[in-house]
């Protein structure tokens, strides 16, 4: 099974409040190439609409943001959701972790309005973070294929 994902970002018809959706490996990767070609004044957030949904407003039960910078081809990720192996019901916040540190990689951020700031560890290149948010398409969880540390800020 694959999944519809709904990502959230600015220059997507000028409202990041309504979600470019990717239904296919094609539509993922062509939104984010968008997203890598445009500074975004916050980071992208993608959501499976598959996914469980709790409360009454029906908030999903996870969230992956991104920043990412084209020039640069280098990106981050942050996931909040389930905690794999976990009790069910067991919520984590996570960031990506490298192998190797990208050493001439700019700041990216978590958050931008408050200044956030991925850990430096944190920097992948842009063609494994595109590989981890189509393994989130094909999965819906939080993907295998990269390297995770706890991050409690997200």
């Amino acid at each position: 099974m694959s999944f519809t994902i709904d990502v959230y970002y600015y220059g997507h018809e000028g409202d990041p409040a309504v979600p470019a959706v990717a239904r296919s490996f094609e539509d993922l990767d062509r939104i984010v190439g968008q997203i890598a070609a445009v500074e975004q004044a916050n980071p992208p957030v993608l959501v499976a609409q598959e996914r469980p949904k709790y409360g009454p407003r029906r908030k999903p039960d996870h969230q992956i943001k991104i920043d990412l910078n084209g020039w640069a081809q280098v990106g981050a990720i942050s996931y909040v959701g389930p905690a794999p192996d976990a009790p069910e019901g067991a919520i984590g916040s996570w960031v990506t972790r490298a192998d190797r540190e990208i050493e001439a990689a700019p700041t990216l951020y978590l958050d931008k309005a408050t200044r956030t700031e991925f850990p430096r560890n944190a920097v992948l290149p842009l063609d494994l973070v595109r590989q981890a948010l189509q393994e989130f398409r094909e999965t819906g969880e939080r993907p295998s294929c990269v390297g995770w540390q706890e991050f409690e800020v997200w």
